[in-house]
């Protein structure tokens, strides 16, 4: 997962405004959405960027769940 966390890192989450927190488990990662507020374009736009650089990753699985935190798992 230090792979995951090398390429988050490119992306510079902590100038994000809604995903800027990094939980990294041993066989996964986890993006937290830092507020609970309706869904804007700036929102959208994290979450393209962040889902654009995992999908072309055949080993990587990414899921965003309801509460809006993007979970990256190692297949």
């Amino acid at each position: 997962m230090k792979e995951v966390i090398k390429l988050l890192r490119k992306l510079d989450l902590k100038s994000n405004i809604f995903y800027n927190k990094i939980i990294e488990n041993k066989n996964s990662v986890m993006i937290k959405k830092s507020c609970e507020k309706k869904i804007t374009a700036l929102e959208i736009k994290e979450l393209v960027s962040i889902y654009d650089l995992i999908y072309t990753y055949k080993d990587l699985k990414i899921k965003v769940a309801e509460n809006g935190d993007i979970l990256i798992k190692k297949i």
